[in-house]
């Protein structure tokens, strides 16, 4: 049995990297054509693989691209690696805590922590927002490389959502300049009027991650110092995690 789940996991890496053929299977994991036809069909039952009926080659199935395209699936190790994290920084700052990742030109909320207080804010794991906008936002763009960076922006348009949005594009530049000497972004009233939110990146992953806290101004403007220091710490703890576990 687990040489079985372990050779079907082969195939489902080979047939990501382009290598569909049964021939190509049977080479590469040095099985007969009799065993890779049976795990594939089993696959392929299962809604991990399907077979093109004209070329009778492999591809993966509609099961393996709708846990991919979910992102709290897709994302589900990063969640793991970030959750009692998010939790003492909730405990730390008092307010809510969240993950963000990009998705085209915005952004959304991969995990949230909500504030231990009375009168609290929260996002909900899901939503999205645009990308340029808010702490969190200027900590994923930060982490781009300028070519791809400029090209997002191309296609972004600037639009005032609160009062604080940043619509004019060298403004942005400017502020994402100064995220990624300082590592840590700040915003009051991007997203929401009255919304303020401190976010670090988060190294190491495959994609950008940024880290965040937020809640009403008057109770987290006055932390700033202290908790900029907090969540690069933290953000530092969960990258350790990603890199070992990469390198297992």
């Amino acid at each position: 049995m687990v040489n079985s789940v372990f050779r079907a996991a082969e195939i489902l890496n080979m047939l990501s990297s382009g290598r569909n053929r049964i021939t190509d299977i049977c080479r590469g994991l040095g099985l007969s054509k009799g065993t890779a036809h049976r795990l594939l069909k089993t696959l392929g039952q299962c809604g991990f693989v399907f077979q093109d009926p004209m070329t009778h080659q492999y591809y993966l199935g509609h099961l393996i691209i709708k846990l991919s395209s979910n992102p709290a699936v897709a994302h589900q190790n990063l969640i793991v690696y970030a959750y009692d994290e998010l939790k003492m920084l909730r405990d730390v700052s008092g307010e809510t805590t969240a993950l963000f990742l990009p998705i085209g030109n915005r952004r959304i909320c991969l995990e949230e922590i909500d504030a231990n207080q009375s009168i609290k804010l929260v996002v909900e794991k899901g939503s999205v927002y645009p990308i340029y906008t808010g702490a969190s936002g200027k900590a994923l763009l930060s982490q781009f490389p300028v070519a791809v960076l400029n090209q997002l922006l191309d296609h972004t348009p600037l639009i005032k959502i609160a009062h604080n949005t940043i619509t004019d594009r060298n403004v942005l530049i400017r502020e994402l300049d100064k995220v990624r000497k300082r590592q840590c972004a700040i915003s009051s009233s991007e997203t929401m009027d009255g919304v303020f939110s401190i976010s670090v990146p988060i190294k190491g992953y495959s994609c950008p991650v940024a880290l965040s806290v937020f809640g009403p101004q008057f109770r987290l403007e006055p932390k700033i110092k202290e908790l900029e220091i907090v969540m690069k710490r933290i953000a530092k703890r969960i990258s350790d995690k990603i890199t070992k576990a990469g390198s297992q």
